[in-house]
């Protein structure tokens, strides 16, 4: 359960950012109307990717933005957007010590539009 859990958590960071980086502050929509995706809204898709949380633990996003240069920036071309995920998978076999297990993914990638 813990391996797929994991395995959950890193596709949905890979999501995460895969979602950000093509609805950058050049996003527009049909009527001209700006798309641009916020950290909150973010966090918000990647809570509801819709992959089965069978250890049925508790999942944290969060979402940044980041320069080249590593400071903090924007939703813009040619920033990095870093998705981190932390998951506490709950253990619930008898005699073992620990209750439960948390386990931590991130994705970067290049905002490219």
């Amino acid at each position: 359960m813990t391996f797929y859990s994991y395995d959950m958590i890193s596709e949905s960071a890979r999501e995460g950012t895969r979602y950000a980086m093509l609805l950058s502050s050049t996003c527009t929509n049909s009527s001209g109307g700006s798309c641009t995706a916020t950290a909150a809204q973010v966090n918000s898709y990647v809570l509801g990717v819709g992959w089965a949380n069978l250890a049925g633990g508790a999942m944290t996003v969060s979402t940044t933005y980041k320069t080249p240069a590593g400071g903090v920036g924007t939703n813009s071309v040619g920033n990095f957007v870093v998705v981190q995920i932390t998951y506490v998978v709950p253990i619930t076999m008898p005699f073992v010590p620990k209750n439960s297990i948390t386990l931590k993914s991130t994705s970067q990638m290049t905002i490219i539009q």
